[in-house]
């Protein structure tokens, strides 16, 4: 499983706009076709006005990424990354950024997109990947299950998100938002409290420092099947895990502290980087859940991919 990890973190300024009173109506902005493949779930998107590109859904990363032929096609202008910041991805030093508009259905984000020198060529149709700096820009609903990822509004009222059901059950899970953009869930993996990101790749991993601390499995890097992944009273039964080695150096040491400045949307500034979650679900496990991420709240609303 690519673990790739972003040390740069986007404030995005989420100027909250309450719902007005008797008015808590969703506001769906876009409803995108999700395809799965080896890399995990791309949805469509235009890129500068033109359609016909995918863009790989990164839940676990910061900032958005586009091909270096992308930038070379549309003649984009490029901007050093900043003296002092550092951007990893896809294994690669980013050291330029692009300014993107991304279109998804009928909703817009202009993006600072960064440059990845070589793109994986593993699927032709994907030119880029669309990370949290992006979709946080809308609330988001994940019906992975059903092929969706809808768009809505930050205009509605506090917890009325779930249209789907009134009949069952809702986990109403906190996000523990690390530099404004990154966050964590928490969760107990057979009893054990963690904490956990989403991802979109094919794969679930667990660190094999909290494999061996909490569950006993020493140096058991590989593929281990647990009882279940439970969040606020909801259970995913029988995940499968990959378990990697821990690396404690560099980006890998945890979580630190986080610094008092923070990102402005037009003021980058350097994050510490918090080091990979203990737990990472994905696809397979967010495929039998439906999520909606209601950013201004800082709350995940959870129910059984199979709820109606």
């Amino acid at each position: 499983m690519n673990l790739r990890k972003v040390s740069l973190c986007l404030a995005l300024a989420l100027a909250a706009t309450p719902a007005r009173a008797g008015d808590c109506r969703l506001k769906q902005f876009a409803s995108l076709d999700v395809l799965e493949n080896k890399a995990g779930a791309i949805v469509p998107a235009t890129i500068q006005g033109r359609s016909g590109a995918y863009l790989q859904l990164a839940l676990n990363d910061v900032i958005s990424a586009v091909s270096d032929g992308v930038v070379r096609q549309y003649g984009l202008r490029r901007d050093a990354v900043r003296k002092g910041v550092s951007i990893g991805i896809e294994g690669q030093q980013i050291h330029d950024m692009t300014k993107l508009d991304i279109g998804l259905g009928s909703a817009t984000v202009k993006a600072d997109a960064a440059v990845v020198p070589n793109y994986p060529a593993g699927d032709p149709r994907v030119v880029g990947h669309l990370a949290m700096d992006a979709l946080s820009r809308y609330d988001v609903e994940l019906d992975l299950a059903h092929g969706k990822l809808n768009l809505f509004s930050h205009d509605h009222c506090k917890g009325e998100v779930v249209y789907w059901t009134t009949t069952a059950p809702v986990a109403e899970v906190p996000m523990d938002v690390r530099g404004d953009l990154e966050f964590v869930i928490p969760v107990q993996l057979d009893g054990k409290p963690l904490n956990a990101e989403l991802s979109a790749e094919p794969g679930a991993a667990l660190n094999g420092k909290v494999a061996s601390d909490e569950f006993g499995l020493e140096n058991a890097p590989g593929p281990h099947t647990f009882k279940a992944i439970s969040m606020a009273g909801l259970s995913i039964a029988n995940p499968t895990l990959e378990i990697y080695p821990d690396d404690s150096r560099g980006c890998n040491g945890g979580a630190q502290v986080r610094p008092n400045e923070v990102f402005t949307p037009r003021d980058l500034q350097m994050e510490r980087c918090y080091g990979h979650p203990d737990l990472t679900l994905g696809l397979a496990q967010l495929k039998r859940l439906r999520i909606f991420m209601a950013f201004q709240e800082r709350t995940l609303y959870v129910t059984a991919a199979s709820a109606n």
